[in-house]
């Protein structure tokens, strides 16, 4: 069950001080009361074995960041670098005010890449993150604005994501 709730924070569906206790499910910051009411039944059907409804909101958030990646008109990319894991690449589009990550690719230092979008939420290596990206407060490098085109050619070409 914690990996559920700490699905549903990634895919920013509640905030991170959500919590899976053994008997309580806490998940705050939920869109709506109907939408509560769905995740807790998802969760309780969950504790049955009944995986269901748990998938279906899997499948509803990779909706959502299809949606984002396939209506942006304007796509950030930055570069990031931590001490723990090393160098990250993100590809952010603007939505409802914050800057939401859509693509996400690490570069292991054994040359393999773990890649991250709607397509792949997450692995056993990491997962597309669930914080919004805010270059002022954040230890990111700007790449650069990115046309809605896509990626490979021009502008942001050789870029991992």
């Amino acid at each position: 069950m914690r990996e559920a709730v700490a699905f549903l924070i990634r895919s920013r569906e509640i905030r991170p001080d959500s919590s899976a206790g053994p008997v309580d499910f806490v998940l705050h910051d939920v869109d709506c009361e109907g939408r509560a009411r769905e995740l807790a039944a998802a969760l309780h059907a969950a504790l049955y074995g009944d995986l269901e409804p748990l998938e279906r909101i899997k499948a509803e958030t990779a909706a959502y960041f299809r949606a984002l990646d396939e209506r942006a008109t304007l796509r950030y990319r930055f570069r990031g670098a931590d001490e723990e894991s090393g160098l990250w690449y993100f590809e952010a589009v603007p939505d409802r005010g914050e800057l939401v990550a859509i693509k996400q690719a690490k570069p292991t230092s054994a040359g393999q890449l773990h890649r991250y979008s709607w397509e792949h939420l997450e692995d056993e290596h990491g997962f597309l993150t669930d914080q919004a990206m805010d270059p002022e407060e954040d230890p990111l490098e700007a790449i650069g604005p990115k046309s809605s085109s896509g990626c490979g050619a021009g502008e942001g070409a050789g870029q991992p994501l």
